[in-house]
């Protein structure tokens, strides 16, 4: 088994990089790690939900010279979550499979171009009447992606070029529900494609920062674009842009580490929504760009290393949203053309790290939330709650 994992890293490794030399002596130039790691959190929050997650890395990386390869599984599964849509939905479940394909290539000491192809696929159970794997919320993604990147003077600048495609094999008119029931975006989790534009920049003189700016493109081919008398464009079809930037830093201070971030996001959709209460409704509501908001999200904090054995975290984030042009609702669900809606969070999170060696890390943590909104229509979603969440966390990895 091991001869035949190290031969198809050979050809991974490319026969550029191989040259003239023999199969058996480039088998014993090639250096194999694995790496595994398990994260498991439970706990209580005081709405009386038990929220829970499992998380497993396997990674095999295969190293030539300066060549690289990673070959990695993760799983994932949750029975909750912190949002406000699971307080209400405690049914909800999920489970991921990922896997992920990288190679990373010096060209020449010039820069360093690295190549990954990676598929997913999210089983999702809404009710529990809902057979597992027939979720209507099911879906895989496939892409690939291609970077490069080079350091100069400590300051490493990376450029990376992505596209995924997202399936949702089981429904295929998810616009209609979210216009049937004025619920969450469920336009979200219709088929796609994605186009993603990263650049970033590391460096580590005074202090650890990173700045990251990106552009992201989505294409709805199975959606088109609503028209004031709510009948849909076949002429053109959903399309949506945001641009994100997000500035990071921290420092090491003897046995203390604080940091700080700062991310803002504008998204653009060209979807309208098209409100109408019965066939018989004389008077009905059209909004533009619908889908359409900026968030700015700052949060800071500090690591506290006591000992070797125990460390202390702390962070505390505010996240706030703006639609353009969505109307929020009372609590009958009119909406409040007046107005535009908004959501504001506030995340307080304590931890204790109890840690043994680099093997495993044992965690009890506090988490404090509470959101505010000028939308009261929470038949679906809860908009507005304060959420007070005791639990642990296990980490066990080599």
């Amino acid at each position: 088994m091991r001869h035949i994992i190290l031969s198809v890293l050979i050809l991974l490794f490319g026969f550029a990089g191989l040259q003239a030399e023999s199969a058996s002596a480039v088998l014993k130039k090639i250096k194999l790690r694995q790496y595994y790691r398990q994260d498991i959190a439970a706990g209580y929050t005081n709405s009386g939900y038990f929220p829970n997650s499992v998380s497993a890395v396997a990674a095999l990386n295969g190293r030539y010279n300066k060549y690289r390869v990673l070959l990695m599984y993760n799983m994932r599964s949750k029975g909750g979550s912190f949002s406000a849509a699971d307080m209400n939905r405690f049914s909800e479940k999920s489970l991921d499979h990922i896997f992920l394909l990288k190679s990373t290539i010096p060209i020449h000491n010039i820069l360093t171009v690295t190549a990954a192809g990676d598929y997913m696929y999210e089983f999702y159970q809404t009710v529990s009447s809902e057979k597992w794997g027939t979720g209507l919320f099911d879906f895989y993604r496939y892409g690939a992606s291609l970077s490069a990147f080079k350091t100069v003077f400590k300051m490493r600048n990376e450029l990376a070029v992505k596209f995924h495609q997202i399936k949702f094999p089981n429904y295929k008119n998810l616009l209609s529900e979210y216009m049937d029931t004025g619920g969450v975006d469920v336009e979200e989790k219709q088929d796609r494609n994605i186009t993603d534009l990263v650049y970033s920049v590391r460096s580590a003189f005074v202090v650890n920062a990173m700045v990251r700016a990106a552009y992201s493109l989505n294409s709805f081919p199975a959606l088109f674009v609503l028209k004031n008398d709510g009948t849909k464009d076949p002429s053109k079809t959903q399309m949506e842009d945001a641009l994100s930037f997000k500035i990071t830093a921290n420092k090491r201070l003897y046995f203390v580490r604080p940091f700080v971030s700062l991310a803002y996001k504008a998204k653009n959709s060209n979807q309208n929504y098209f409100y109408q209460k019965s066939s018989s409704d004389t008077n009905p509501l059209f909004f533009s760009d619908y889908y359409s908001y900026t968030t700015l999200n700052i949060q800071y904090g500090f690591n506290l290393d006591l000992f070797k054995w125990l460390s202390l975290r702390f962070s505390s984030a505010t996240n706030e949203k703006n639609y353009k042009s969505r109307a929020p609702r009372d609590a009958s669900g009119e909406f409040i053309t007046s107005e535009k809606m908004y959501i504001k969070s506030s995340t307080t999170h304590f931890a204790v790290d109890f840690k043994k060696g680099r093997s495993y890390t044992f965690s009890p943590e506090v988490v404090l939330r509470e959101q505010i909104s000028n939308d009261k229509n929470e038949k679906l979603f809860k908009y507005n709650y304060k959420m007070t969440y005791f639990g642990v966390k296990y980490r066990l990895y080599y």
